[in-house]
């Protein structure tokens, strides 16, 4: 061992290990509800919209920025949370199979949130699927209660990890337990078995945000919140830092959305850039 510089250290076989382990003892103290949020690409911004929607109703925490890694998220528990919140938000990542366990394990959600599966981090798996499975890992924890899962990246995966209930949504697949609908200046969301139910449009841009959006209010509707609380909290939405932020300079109109890299992030983030005028 190094020197203490007047610090009273604990010796530990594994610095990681018992981080992890602090941080399980931790939450263990309190009775909030946990959710629990993972996905190739949208999770930062769909952890964020759920503790948006949410904080109108309970009192609410979320992880910051995307600390939702083997260190981030134990982390952001022993940081970030008071122990006397309704729900805290958790954003949980993985670069390889059997992460997102260890981390359900740390902190098991009641409502689990996956929002896509894309092919990221795709040199660590053979396939899509694989990714999709190492994702599903999210549901596994017996105390969760509900699974929320894109229909469009289901791969007959999602359905068959866990115990808990399962529910689909998507803005492209009518087969989805929740269906986003967009009409001219309006969103209309289909229930499988349910009315429809009226939002407006975001005001936010980029289409894939309707995606994300869907993503938070099934699962805020699930704890508690009722359509119409959800379409009075929907006008404070913001996106995180980084994501389609636009910056005006001297004339010209910039699209900083210089936190992603992925593929998908890129080619959404181009989506949303006006057509050339002339």
């Amino acid at each position: 061992t190094g020197p203490s510089y007047g610090m009273e250290l604990i010796e530990s076989e594994c610095g990681l290990s018992s981080l992890q382990l602090l941080a399980h003892n931790y939450i263990k103290e309190s009775r909030t509800k946990i959710v629990a949020v993972t996905g190739s690409v949208g999770k930062t911004t769909t952890k964020d919209f759920i503790k948006t929607l949410l904080k109108s109703k309970y009192k609410t925490a979320s992880s910051p920025g995307n600390s939702n890694s083997q260190i981030g998220l134990p982390l952001a528990i022993l940081n970030h949370f008071d122990l006397d919140e309704d729900v805290f938000v958790l954003e949980m990542g993985m670069t390889h199979p059997g992460q997102i366990t260890k981390l359900v394990n740390i902190a098991p959600p009641s409502v689990a949130v996956v929002t896509s599966v894309n092919l990221v981090h795709a040199c660590n798996f053979e396939s899509i699927e694989d990714i999709a499975r190492a994702k599903a890992e999210l549901f596994s924890h017996p105390d969760t209660k509900l699974g929320i899962y894109p229909k469009e990246y289901d791969f007959g995966i999602f359905s068959t990890i866990g115990s808990s209930r399962k529910v689909s949504f998507s803005t492209t697949e009518k087969g989805a337990d929740y269906f986003l609908v967009v009409q001219q200046d309006k969103m209309f969301l289909q229930i499988q078995g349910g009315l429809p139910v009226h939002f407006l449009l975001l005001n936010l841009p980029g289409n894939h945000n309707r995606h994300n959006f869907l993503a938070a209010a099934v699962a805020a509707h699930h704890l508690g919140m009722s359509w119409e609380e959800i379409s009075l909290a929907q006008s404070t939405l913001i996106l995180p830092e980084r994501r389609l932020e636009i910056v005006e300079k001297g004339g010209v109109t910039f699209l900083n959305d210089s936190y992603n890299a992925s593929e998908v992030s890129v080619k959404a983030a181009l989506n949303t850039l006006p057509n050339p005028q002339g």
